[in-house]
């Protein structure tokens, strides 16, 4: 799917086109590729790690003609460190597409005390205490 970010990527705003696609290996992850040059960032749906994240988007995506809940896709974008066990997710600056036109945009949730940096997975898979199959109840889905 194309992505058209107007606004674009903090940090990268003169990159405004990119395909979402399948990260080829099964999970949860995706990958957001610009459509030139080699930029790219994984992304994953926040609510298969914090089922309870439910960011107040309010007005702050009126231009991506969003009429219906069920247009709206919603992603973060991952860091992946030397050690894959601490990569984190953005929660404070989600990325929400309409899934119906392409047009997306990066929402900072100010004053929301959500994290540029939260640990995917538990302390306890982090520390090697579990395995991944405890870092959530749907581990075996992903």
């Amino acid at each position: 799917m194309r992505v058209v970010f107007e606004e674009g990527i903090f940090g990268f705003e003169d990159v405004r086109e990119y395909d979402l696609v399948e990260s080829g290996d099964p999970g949860p992850f995706r990958w957001l590729r610009a459509t030139s040059g080699n930029l790219a960032f994984i992304l994953v749906d926040p609510l298969l790690f914090w089922p309870d994240y439910d960011p107040d988007l309010g007005e702050a995506c009126p231009d991506l003609d969003i009429t219906d809940r069920s247009d709206v896709l919603l992603y973060v974008i991952v860091t992946v460190p030397d050690d894959p066990l601490l990569a984190t997710a953005n929660l404070f600056a989600p990325l929400v597409v309409n899934a119906r036109t392409g047009q997306g945009r990066q929402v900072p949730l100010r004053g929301s005390g959500f994290p540029l940096a939260a640990h995917i997975f538990p302390e306890d898979v982090r520390e090697g205490k579990v395995g991944l199959a405890g870092a959530c109840p749907d581990a075996q889905k992903r």
